[in-house]
């Protein structure tokens, strides 16, 4: 018998010991090592693959972490992203609505590879909660989501970003509109961004765009009035003391003034014709419009 309970010991007392390093990590740890394992597996210490796991940090850090925690708001959200990874929607949304009862701005004291500034989680949490909802055609509450944050921009060290997220954000905000049978609502919030071609396909967001115009002005007024407002683009000065500082260019679409998003600097600063060549190449070359050719 002695020896039958010696042989026991033995064999469990390393699970035993695992199990007790678990317990004394810290939750700061617990959320370091998990974000660290779900971002680059190679630099953890696999001891034990269900101590290693990333969902056994996960759900350590969510047990034990507690409101007043500096990280906590952190810990929220990162958890929320691997949850979210796994496509476990349900998990995900809850630790969202938790991020959002949190107080704002969030702090954190540990240093993590991310790119989000402490003011963007707030906005990242709003428009993910506003995908969930609009997956499950809750549409006013979708919209909700989105207009928490719709006068707020995410910070980032590109001066470009916006020229990629926004129309990406609008595109979202359609979604929204058309599942509450708002079409005007859908082509308002998208049309500004019609020439946002910085580092992003619009051929999906112009095919949806051109779509909703025809169903509404007809499909041969929109290649006709989208044609007249490019032929009469116009451009407005800015002036300090009689100098120019800056000329910028626009169509007026459906009654919308559309500010023409000129991707370089080819053409000469001080030749006007030059100035007005190039954007009107830009209008005549743009997705929108090839899109608007193939209907």
């Amino acid at each position: 018998m002695k020896s039958v309970l010696i042989l026991c010991l033995l064999f469990f007392a390393p699970f035993a010991c695992l199990n007790c390093l678990a317990q004394n990590i810290s939750t700061d740890q617990l959320l370091i090592r998990a974000f660290k394992l779900a971002h680059d597996p190679s630099k953890s210490d696999r001891s034990s693959e269900q101590i290693d796991s990333v969902e056994h940090y996960y759900s350590r850090y969510l047990a034990n972490a507690e409101n007043s925690d500096t990280n906590y708001s952190l810990g929220l959200f990162l958890a929320s992203d691997y949850y979210a990874s796994k496509r476990d929607s349900e998990k995900e949304e809850k630790l969202l609505m938790k991020f959002l009862k949190q107080e704002l701005p969030i702090q954190y004291s540990i240093t993590l590879e991310i790119d989000l500034k402490p003011r963007n989680y707030f906005v990242r949490v709003n428009e993910r909660l506003a995908i969930i909802r609009l997956k499950q055609k809750k549409y006013a509450a979708a919209l909700e989501f989105m207009q928490n944050i719709q006068d707020k921009s995410l910070s980032h060290f590109c001066g470009n970003y916006h020229l990629t997220i926004e129309p990406k954000r609008a595109d979202l905000v359609s979604d929204i509109y058309i599942g509450l049978n708002k079409p005007d609502s859908a082509i308002d919030v998208m049309l500004p961004y019609i020439f946002n071609e910085y580092n992003r396909d619009l051929t999906q967001f112009n095919k949806k765009l051109i779509q909703l115009l025809s169903e509404k002005y007809g499909a041969e007024k929109v290649r006709i009035e989208t044609e007249k407002a490019f032929r009469e683009f116009y451009g407005t000065v800015q002036h300090s003391n009689d100098t120019i500082l800056k000329k910028d260019y626009y169509v007026n679409l459906f009654g919308t003034a559309l500010k023409i998003t000129k991707l370089s600097d080819d053409a000469s600063k001080d030749d006007e014709l030059d100035i007005i060549r190039t954007y009107s190449t830009v209008l005549w070359e743009s997705n929108f419009y090839k899109q608007l050719e193939e209907e």
